[in-house]
Parts: structure tokens; C-alpha cells; sequence
């Protein structure tokens, strides 16, 4: 009977000590668990603020260019504004940039259309945060059209005041003939008439010797 008793309560010392050891593993699984949890939405926090507070403000060009033409003056992030040194006789260019950050947006690249009276082109950069950047592309074409335009309306101007102006001689020319004209007539009924008037007076002297 002792035996029993014995038998049975080492039996019971068993599970109490097994018993014990798994509810600490339990409990040690249970605090793994918690501090991963925590651990996730620490980093999901810490996410969500890069996202709200670090957007890039990098709306700058590392690179710009106009395929087959040249720019002036070389290429700087800082300068704004460009000219092609050629002129150009197509109907289309090819403008290419390159963002100086990779979430940076580029809008007037690519293909473009050469529309006459059109002499500047825009290369907007929009930065990751939304500011935006503005290149200059100036074409020589345009401007050489617009000096040519200045020339030959400065040409049609001369051209039409000198006109202007020999019309006016030509005026003034038929005036002061006119007036010649007008002078020699009168000059010549003058001397018609003294000439007239000489003849009675020497007629009316022989008379009188007579």
C-alpha cells in the first residue's frame, strides 16, 4: 500500500514539474509573439512617417539635349535657358532629358513638333513633394525668321517713305514748274505789251513830224 502511495505521488511530482515547464514555454512563445507585433508596427510606423514628412525636392536635370543639335551654353543643372546653335529644317525634334531623382517627373520630352511662330519649347521636371522645374529651349530658326521679318519690314518702311518722299519731289518738282510756267507767261504778256506800246508811241511821233 505504501508502495502505491509513493508510486503515486512521484507520478503526481512528474506532472506538476512537465505541467510547469509547458506553460512557461507557452509563456515564453506568447512574449516572442508580442514583441514581434510591436517590433511591426514600430517599423510601419516609422514607414508612414518617411512617406509623410521625406518627399524629394530634387526637380533638377543631369542631363539635357536635342538629338543632332547642339545647345548653347553646355548644359548646367542651374541654367534654365537654351538655343539651339543650328537652324533647323525639320518638322519634328527630339528633346531628351535625364531627372537628376528617379522619382522626379519629366513632361515635353520625346518627339516635338517644330510649329511655325513657335520659337520656345518647356521641359517641366515635377519633383516627388510636386515642385516644378521649367526648362528653355530656344530655336535659332524662329529667331533668324523673326530678324528676317524685322529686316523686311524695316526694308518695306524705307522703301515706302523713300517712295513717299518721291512723291512728294515729284509734286514739288510740278509746282515749281508750274510756277515757271506761269512766271515765263507772265513775262512774256508784259513784253508783248511794251513791245505793242513802243510801236503807237513811235507811230503817233511820225504823225506828228508829218
Amino acid at each position: 500500500m505504501k508502495k502505491r502511495i509513493l508510486s503515486l505521488i512521484i507520478i503526481a511530482l512528474v506532472f506538476v514539474l512537465n505541467a510547469n515547464l509547458v506553460f512557461a514555454g507557452w509563456a515564453d512563445l506568447t512574449d516572442e509573439q508580442s514583441d514581434q507585433q510591436a517590433q511591426e508596427q514600430i517599423k510601419e510606423q516609422e514607414k508612414e512617417h518617411n512617406i509623410t514628412e521625406v518627399k524629394s525636392s530634387d526637380n533638377f536635370l543631369t542631363s539635357l539635349q536635342v538629338e543632332g543639335y547642339t545647345l548653347t551654353p553646355d548644359f548646367d543643372k542651374q541654367t534654365l535657358e537654351y538655343t539651339i546653335k543650328e537652324e533647323i529644317n525639320k518638322k519634328e525634334i527630339n528633346i531628351k532629358a535625364i531627372a537628376s531623382n528617379e522619382k522626379a517627373t519629366i513632361t515635353g520630352i520625346d518627339t516635338v513638333k517644330v510649329e511655325e511662330n513657335k520659337n520656345e519649347y518647356r521641359v517641366d521636371v515635377t519633383a516627388e513633394n510636386g515642385t516644378v522645374r521649367t526648362y528653355i529651349i530656344k530655336l535659332k530658326e524662329a529667331q533668324d525668321k523673326k530678324i528676317e521679318n524685322e529686316v523686311e519690314t524695316e526694308t518695306i518702311g524705307a522703301i515706302t517713305t523713300d517712295t513717299e518722299n518721291k512723291q512728294e519731289e515729284k509734286i514739288e518738282d510740278k509746282t515749281s514748274n508750274s510756277m515757271m510756267y506761269i512766271i515765263l507767261g507772265v513775262a512774256a504778256f508784259v513784253l508783248a505789251a511794251l513791245v505793242l506800246l513802243s510801236r503807237k508811241n513811235n507811230k503817233k511821233r511820225k504823225r506828228r513830224k508829218h
